[in-house]
């Protein structure tokens, strides 16, 4: 009995147990670590979708500021009423929508013009479709057509091609821009080409042009019916008033002026007066050469005035005064008996 005993204890010693294995179990098979909540808004990292900030969690309100506030996958739901892909700009810093209840309103769509809405959002309706800067008459403006920006107020008038381009309300039937309408169009204007010529022109004698339109060119009048007359000159009444006589417009105001001279005035240095065209309606009978607008006196002896002409000298578009002075040759005369 002994013996056995002995045998059964040795048995049990030689197996010792391997404790370090069952404390490794022990802990890979503990309890799970916590999960975190860094914000701390009550929510962990598995329902916080940022756990960085605190005013983000499952039940935050939504913000229209670019995040996910409430945690749900979408950023700013409830900011794009119409679903046009545009936040609305009342309660977004970056939103660009104007009428977030209407989905065809948003920036780049199509405006519609006259309609008194913004569809996209520039800030007014479209008024000036052909952009020349007036306001069409449909939306209250004065641009008579705004599909052609050539048509405005500000545009001159093309006359008689049956366009209205000033939106005057007419076409103009004024081709010379005289202030006369064209005869042929229902005017008084008898030659629209030409703006010396209609109703209120004077018509100067002997020119064969019919200025005023009266029908009558050139008529004849007898010298004790005119009504103005130059008699000569006080310090020498033989001056030879009248040698030579121009007209032409000096002064371009699109009236001729009247430059008469008389070489034998002033002891023959001679003189040429201009009569503007300006002053006619002043103009009386037995005017003195004293009385002209201005003058041009020759030296003495020079007899100026022999001839008188106008000419653009320098052909600088300009009329130029040419006055031609004179000589006289003094000798004697034998007599035959």
């Amino acid at each position: 009995m002994i013996g056995l005993f002995s045998a059964l204890f040795l048995a049990c010693v030689s197996a010792p147990t391997d404790k370090s294995n069952d404390t490794a179990e022990a802990t890979d098979s503990g309890s799970p670590t916590a999960l975190e909540d860094s914000d701390g808004d009550g929510y962990t990292t598995e329902e916080d979708c940022d756990d960085t900030n605190v005013l983000i969690n499952p039940v935050a309100s939504e913000r229209c500021n670019g995040l996910d506030d409430n945690c749900d996958g979408i950023i700013d739901e409830g900011f794009d009423s119409d679903g046009d892909g545009f936040l609305v700009t009342q309660f977004c810093p970056d939103g660009d929508d104007c009428d977030d209840e209407d989905p065809l309103s948003y920036p780049g769509a199509d405006e519609v013009p006259y309609d008194g809405r913004d569809q996209d959002c520039d800030g007014a309706d479209l008024t000036d479709v052909d952009a020349d800067g007036y306001a069409s008459e449909a939306a209250g403006g004065e641009d008579c057509d705004d599909n052609d920006p050539a048509i405005s107020p500000g545009i001159t008038d093309i006359p008689k091609d049956g366009i209205d381009q000033d939106c005057d309300g007419a076409d103009s039937i004024d081709g010379d821009g005289d202030g006369y309408d064209d005869e042929a169009l229902g005017g008084d204007d008898c030659d629209d080409t030409d703006p010396s010529i209609n109703p209120g022109a004077v018509d100067w004698l002997n020119d064969g042009i019919n200025s005023d339109c009266t029908g009558i060119s050139d008529p004849f009048l007898s010298l004790a019916s005119v009504n103005a007359s130059i008699v000569g000159v006080t310090t020498n009444q033989e001056a030879l008033l009248g040698q030579s006589i121009a007209l032409c417009d000096l002064d371009e105001d699109r009236l001729d002026d009247l430059i008469i001279t008389a070489p034998f005035a002033d002891a023959y240095s001679g003189t040429a007066g201009i009569f503007y065209g300006a002053g006619w309606s002043t103009w009386a009978d037995n005017m003195l050469m004293e009385s002209a607008d201005a003058r041009i006196t020759g030296e003495a002896n020079g007899f100026l005035g022999m001839e008188v002409a106008c000419t653009d000298l320098d052909s600088d578009g300009h009329q130029d005064l040419l006055v031609v002075s004179g000589e006289v040759e003094y000798a004697a005369f034998p007599l035959s008996k």
